[in-house]
């Protein structure tokens, strides 16, 4: 709060510092920006903000009052983010104090595996996909999680994985950890449809036989209650390629799709 005075007493053009009483001045402060004027104000790394100070959101939800004059004289957006997704969805939902008070809600999705090659740098589809297999596309994992560290070229992927992923020293060690944490969001009960079966066997030439493995997998789910399989795609990926046999047949049906390096980064 004491940087926050700071903070305000610079924007503002006071000669020191803003001194904020408690959350609800400070609050009222931020509205106050917007007597005049649209102004935009962010509030970073809400949750950690949020657990220091429980009463937070509720004081947020009081200063957002409907009819309040500190509300309707004012025209500043108040943006709250942060990282943790849990914590971040769970402000609006339910009973939660800020239910009904926020007038946008967006996440902010990982890069798709196109933009995240153009991210990290690199022109090569087969390093792309590999170091997209292990980082996805959050930006984060970029730099800070390894130190700016990235494989340079084929020849140095594996040592990077050694040095940067399985690295304790390194911030991205444990991020798989944390992420399974978070837990899954539990699915409906009216059957969902499968939109594709693959299989990956990246260092393989595959054939018919691992086709016909996906197709007695696709037979055996269609029978499973809760799914609806009868339309879902059989993909097969690999970075050395498919027998002649195996592109012959794909050509012919189109629930049958072979992915490799160039496709993926080609659009083809």
């Amino acid at each position: 709060m004491r940087r926050l005075g700071e903070a305000l007493g610079r924007h503002t053009g006071a000669p020191g510092p803003v001194h904020l009483a408690d959350w609800a001045s400070a609050v009222d402060a931020l509205l106050a920006l917007g007597r005049d004027r649209p102004v935009t104000v962010v509030v970073d790394e809400f949750p950690y903000l949020a657990r220091a100070s429980r009463d937070l959101p509720s004081v947020i939800q009081h200063a957002l009052t409907p009819g309040r004059a500190e509300r309707t004289a004012s025209r500043t957006r108040l943006l709250l983010c942060g990282s943790a997704l849990s914590f971040m969805g769970g402000l609006l939902a339910g009973s939660a104090p800020l239910r009904g008070r926020a007038g946008l809600e967006l996440p902010v999705a990982p890069l798709d595996y196109r933009s995240a090659a153009a991210f990290w740098g690199f022109d090569d589809p087969l390093l792309a996909a590999q170091v997209f297999a292990i980082v996805g596309g959050t930006p984060a994992y970029r730099r800070e999680y390894v130190q700016d560290d990235t494989p340079d070229g084929r020849d140095d992927f594996d040592d990077w994985v050694v040095r940067a992923v399985l690295n304790p020293a390194r911030p991205l060690f444990r991020e798989a950890r944390y992420l399974v944490a978070l837990g899954e969001s539990p699915l409906g009960d009216g059957p969902r449809p499968l939109l594709a079966i693959g299989a990956v066997k990246w260092g393989r030439l595959l054939g018919r036989p691992h086709l016909d493995r996906l197709e007695r997998a696709r037979e055996l789910l269609v029978a499973r209650p809760g799914l609806d399989a009868r339309g879902a795609r059989l993909l097969l990926a690999s970075a050395e390629g498919f027998t002649a046999e195996l592109r012959q047949l794909a050509a012919h049906r189109p629930d049958v799709v072979l992915v490799g390096p160039d496709r993926l980064y080609s659009g083809a």
